[in-house]
Formats: structure tokens, sequence, C-alpha cells
């Protein structure tokens, strides 16, 4: 069997910009429970590891001084 390779156009944080947003429709389409709160924080972590990576990838950021 062939592995299977997947293209994306998209960057990392954009990716996971998308499942973010995809994550939080999902949760709105459901009532109010213990599934909605844990897809509502999945979403935020992915958020978050988005924002920090472009953070941490930033131009501005300069390592530590010695």
């Amino acid at each position: 069997m062939k592995p299977r390779h997947f293209f994306r156009d998209n960057d990392p944080q954009q990716i996971r910009v998308d499942q973010a947003k995809a994550l939080r429709a999902r949760a709105a389409r459901i009532p109010a429970d213990v599934e909605r709160d844990r897809l509502l924080k999945q979403a935020c972590e992915t958020e978050a590891r988005a924002n920090l990576h472009i953070w941490a990838n930033s131009p501005g950021l300069r390592p530590p001084e010695r």
C-alpha cells in the first residue's frame, strides 16, 4: 500500500486558525453540555498555539543577550 501524501497551500498557523473556526462552528450547533465545553476549550488552545507560534517567529523578537 502506498503512503498518502497531502499537500496544503496554507501555512501551519492558518491551518490552526481554520481548525479553531471549525471547532467553534461545531460547538455552536450542539446544546450546552460537556462536549460543547470541550470543543470550545480545544478551539481556544488551538488559537493560542497559532498565536504563540506567530509571536515566537516575529521579526521584532531578539535572542536573549548574554
